[in-house]
């Protein structure tokens, strides 16, 4: 056996970009990807937690422009727009 200590290039392939959707056909069980480097998850105005760029979540309700979402932070389920 001989083992090959040169330099190797890898290729990773990622997914597309998900394209962006009209926020009116959004639907409950849609899976949605957070865009913004960070975004809370609240409930009024309380901060339940924050998700970061790239964290997909599943949408749960549809209250006009809000989505229903949620995350496990901690341990703990966490619900909230």
């Amino acid at each position: 056996m001989e083992l090959d200590l040169s330099p190797q290039v890898l290729r990773i392939e990622v997914e597309e970009p998900t394209q962006h959707r009209d926020p009116n056909s959004i639907q409950i069980g849609d899976t949605i990807e957070v865009t913004a480097e960070k975004a809370p998850l609240k409930i009024e105005q309380k901060v339940l937690a924050t998700v970061l760029r790239g964290q997909r979540l599943p949408v749960t309700r549809v209250n006009g422009e809000w989505l229903e979402t949620s995350v496990f932070d901690g341990g703990e389920a966490k619900r909230g727009c």
